[in-house]
């Protein structure tokens, strides 16, 4: 699914993310090749997500603003533009 979503965007997996919180989900995004996997631990754990092929494991998504503010990241327009 991830991967015919990615090509229905005209978008290479290893330049996309894959948001996941279930351990089949990550397996996907991981085999797929996508640039990265993003586990959100709502009760699995975080141990079993990386385990399963996670880069990065969050409780909540708000995690990732934070993430992407401590390491400096620019706002886009929603088009990779910079905002």
């Amino acid at each position: 699914t991830f991967l015919r979503a990615a090509r229905q965007l005209g978008v290479e997996p290893r330049r996309a993310v894959v948001l996941e919180d279930a351990l089949s989900g990550v397996r996907a995004g991981a085999a797929g090749g996508f640039g990265l996997v993003v586990g959100v631990d709502r009760g699995v754990g975080a141990q079993e997500l990386l385990a399963a092929g996670a880069d990065r494991v969050v409780g909540d998504l708000a995690e990732l603003v934070e993430l992407g503010e401590a390491d400096g990241a620019e706002g886009t327009d929603g088009a990779g533009a910079p905002a």
